[in-house]
């Protein structure tokens, strides 16, 4: 067996690399599948292909504590399903776009939505922004909206609130389905309107516990690691050290890998051990100060 058959073939090749050029291209990791996320995935799927252009069709609301992905399973998804063909007219079809509910009112959310279907365009006169992102949702072939922090909603006043209810309303009456995705203590988030609320199937992403599912995720970000032999994240000391330190949340858990993967690369040990994640989670200074 090959010394580096743990790893992604991609990511083998960087072990030529000098040390801090193998720590820089790891930091952009890939989706890992593990079961909730994928349950996310086929709902989204399974609704971009038999709701859209139905009366009044269903959407996902996808619910999880802050960092357990539910951003990076609804970028995986976008960068799927992102561009289609031009169509006659020479336009770049866009079935899904994905944007980020930042300031939590009907008409920054409009122009997020305008922005991702034609880059650069906004909303100029505010009196028009819902007719004029329907439009342009409709002009560029767009199938599916997915909004990420839509939490944020809650943050704003009750008549902000309605209004963007209201845009998600008029979205969905176009046929068009929507993915929302909010940490569990913003699940109201759209309860103020009983009937939007009612097209809206929920999926969770759970906390890591002591699973076969952990252990799976742990061997999938074991091999986007630079390193040059086994650690076997997935042997259950490991499982367990991660579960009683309290490291049950995805970004949690990638970050202090990536850290424990910088220590090693830097001092020059081929493995992620116990030892060294102890050493990663304690750490005061940052692991490309190792050595």
């Amino acid at each position: 067996m090959s010394p580096s058959a743990h790893l992604r073939p991609d990511v083998a090749k960087l072990l030529a690399l000098e040390p801090q050029a193998r720590c820089d291209l790891m930091r952009d990791q890939r989706f890992v599948p593990y079961p909730a996320g994928m349950s996310a995935l086929r709902w989204l799927r399974y609704l971009y292909l038999h709701e859209y252009g139905r009366d009044r069709p269903r959407s996902l609301h996808i619910l999880g504590a802050a960092g357990m992905g539910k951003s990076r399973v609804l970028k995986h998804y976008a960068d799927l399903h992102g561009h289609a063909d031009r169509d006659k007219d020479g336009r770049l079809a866009r079935p899904v776009v994905l944007v980020e509910m930042k300031e939590g009112d009907a008409k920054s959310l409009c122009g997020e939505l305008m922005g991702a279907c034609v880059p650069g365009l906004r909303v100029m006169r505010p009196s028009n922004y819902s007719g004029r992102v329907g439009e342009a949702l409709q002009q560029c072939g767009v199938r599916q909206v997915l909004i990420d922090e839509a939490g944020n909603l809650l943050l704003s006043g009750k008549h902000t609130q309605q209004q963007c209810l209201k845009l998600l309303k008029s979205i969905t009456n176009q046929g068009i389905t929507i993915c929302i995705a909010t940490t569990e203590n913003m699940k109201a988030v759209l309860a103020a309107d009983e009937q939007l609320y009612s097209r809206f199937k929920q999926v969770r992403l759970p906390q890591w516990s002591e699973s076969q599912e952990l252990r799976q995720f742990l061997s999938g970000i074991e091999a986007q690691l630079p390193l040059p032999e086994a650690s076997h994240l997935d042997r259950m000391p490991i499982v367990r050290w991660f579960v009683s330190q309290g490291y049950t949340v995805t970004s949690l858990i990638v970050d202090l890998l990536r850290d424990a993967a910088t220590l090693a690369i830097m001092t020059g040990r081929p493995c992620i051990d116990l030892e060294l994640l102890q050493q990663a989670a304690t750490a005061v200074m940052p692991p490309d100060r190792a050595c």
